[in-house]
């Protein structure tokens, strides 16, 4: 059974946590409306749908939930997760003002994390490592808690060439930074179910198509490994 879960709104950061229970809410009113309120569910997500994925996973994995539902797994596709790294990346892009799609994105990406979360990383860096599903600068170890033993997929195809003739970005602005450090966290504390899976030429091609994208991903091992999930 697959369930595709909108709130209504197509960037929904999910800030708050009144915007998780929220979601939380939804999920298992689709649950008991299918009779699937007892079987296990894993969550995903391409882009910004794969950082909700991981804060509703973070947020039923710290106890907050009131449902009866919980995340068995969860899958990423080239997903932000660190947005100090974010943040600073776009700043960048805008600064550099080398792609009108770049530069655009960059500007309204960080007025909207600079208002929900009340200022920048450099005024407001708590804040920023509570939202961040992962982030490389938190020194907080235990803030992985929630995922240290959850069987977990995060996709990316690092095509750094795409991205600086594309974009005028780096590196430093690729998701894959996050993803690769998430998943390397992960495994030192022992998760030998969290995988990075890293792609090359995948998609489509000629190159205008972008590497942000669920074509760089192979649907039927997906769905082999959220069977292996299921079925523990």
């Amino acid at each position: 059974a697959v369930i595709f879960l909108s709130t209504g709104n197509p960037v929904d950061f999910l800030f708050h946590d009144s915007d998780l229970a929220r979601t939380d809410d939804l999920v298992q009113e689709a649950l008991t409306a299918a009779d699937l309120s007892h079987k296990p569910c894993v969550l995903a997500g391409m882009s910004l749908a794969g950082t909700r994925a991981m804060r509703l996973a973070r947020y039923c994995g710290e106890g907050r939930s009131k449902n009866k539902w919980t995340p068995a797994g969860v899958v990423l596709c080239d997903s932000p997760l660190d947005m100090v790294r974010f943040w600073r990346a776009d700043e960048k892009a805008k600064s550099r003002d080398a792609n009108t799609i770049a530069t655009n994105e960059a500007t309204w990406v960080n007025a909207y994390l600079e208002r929900e979360l009340g200022g920048t990383p450099n005024t407001a860096l708590d804040a920023y490592l509570r939202y961040s599903p992962y982030s490389y600068s938190d020194p907080d170890s235990d803030a992985l808690a929630p995922f240290r033993d959850l069987p977990l997929r995060a996709y990316h195809e690092p095509d750094v060439d795409w991205w600086m003739t594309n974009r005028g970005k780096d590196y430093y602005a690729m998701n894959s930074v996050d993803l690769a450090a998430l998943v390397n966290a992960l495994r030192l504390l022992g998760n030998d179910r969290a995988e990075l899976i890293t792609s090359v030429d995948k998609r489509m091609f000629p190159s205008v198509n972008s590497p942000h994208t669920w074509k760089i991903v192979d649907p039927k091992d997906l769905v082999k490994w959220v069977s292996g999930v299921v079925r523990g």
